[in-house]
């Protein structure tokens, strides 16, 4: 992050509004970088790229992030990814921009990583009673990040439904993934994914179109 980001650039200088969801290791709660408000003061620190790095400093991949004052001491508590415990923010970050800004209509365009195939869903019962923790583990993670999906889209449905019409409106891209599992650090792959991204752009153009329609009326 620090090679390809610059290190000068400061998160209160960002033009827009700006909340970066962070998971504090300590507490378990999910913290909210603002770039805007009176939390500012709050702040770790100011360098955008390394925000951005604690909030996506995935665990078991990687190690949380920990923020030092300029004598050396801890300042502040670790920060991770925040996907472990809410892996679709949505909710709590309209409820924030609701508190900052009241009496406007809300559009909001959650952009999911795609599910991919459960490794349960092609075997037999013969084979799957007897997986072991290791085997269940990718299928648990899947299903985990399912779920919590799922939950803020309902919590979307009844904030609209009891919301006056047009007041909350959303969509939510997220599509099955048909190709065989990738892991993280499969960077060989870079080609054969970039092919396979053009490919779900044309399957699901017309959901694109939707959404650049919206947006351009927003604007």
């Amino acid at each position: 992050m620090a090679k390809h980001y610059s290190k000068h650039l400061p998160f209160t200088d960002l033009k827009n509004y700006v909340i970066i969801p962070a998971l504090d290791v300590h507490s378990g709660k999910i913290h909210l970088f603002k770039n805007r408000g009176t939390s500012v003061t709050d702040l770790p620190t100011n360098t955008t790229y390394q925000l951005v790095t604690a909030s996506v400093s995935a665990e078991t991949a990687f190690p949380p992030v920990i923020f030092r004052a300029p004598d050396g001491e801890t300042r502040h508590r670790f920060f991770a990814d925040a996907g472990m415990a809410i892996n679709n923010p949505t909710s709590l970050i309209l409820l924030d921009i609701i508190n900052e800004f009241p009496g406007k209509n809300y559009y909001l365009l959650i952009l999911g990583a795609g599910n991919p195939p459960l490794a349960g869903a092609k075997i037999s019962y013969d084979q799957i009673k007897n997986w072991g923790r290791l085997r269940w583990l990718r299928d648990a993670f899947s299903n985990i990040q399912l779920s919590m999906d799922h939950q803020q889209v309902f919590t979307l449905e009844i904030a609209k439904s009891l919301s006056s019409k047009g007041r909350i409106e959303y969509d939510f891209l997220d599509i099955d993934i048909a190709e065989p599992f990738v892991g993280i650090f499969d960077a060989g792959s870079k080609g054969h994914l970039r092919a396979y991204a053009d490919q779900l752009i044309e399957e699901n153009r017309p959901a694109l179109e939707r959404i650049i329609k919206h947006l351009e009326q927003q604007n």
